[in-house]
């Protein structure tokens, strides 16, 4: 009887798989997420003259996060199943949004004190 419970216990984890799609955003939700937080960064570097810094920070806490999923084999795979392999782009894409949104937003202080 051990044996046999000893035996599922090492079955049922292989066997046993969990929908990945509601466990990470949408597409959607990648590009709304980035879209905001470059937004709010626009607006503070228009301002604030070294916020690019924190900026390009939290753009790579986000690319982590999405390269922490790419380097789980079996996390990868389960992800690329669901949602395609361009999900990995549109992560790092959108979180590159972020840095290049706060850089807008310094070009435009820029320019506006040379008028």
């Amino acid at each position: 009887m051990k044996k046999v419970v000893c035996l599922l216990l090492a079955i049922v984890p292989n066997i046993c798989h969990a929908e990945v799609s509601d466990k990470i955003p949408s597409y959607g939700n990648l590009w709304i997420t980035s879209i905001v937080i470059g937004l709010v960064f626009l607006l503070i570097s228009y301002k604030v003259r070294f916020i690019n810094y924190f900026s390009l920070i939290v753009a790579l806490f986000m690319a982590f996060g999405i390269y922490d999923m790419y380097a789980e084999p079996s996390f990868r795979s389960a992800v690329i199943d669901e949602k395609g392999e361009g999900y990995f782009y549109h992560g790092f894409f959108s979180s590159f949004l972020i840095f290049v949104l706060s850089i807008i937003g310094s070009w435009l202080r820029h320019f506006k004190a040379k008028r």
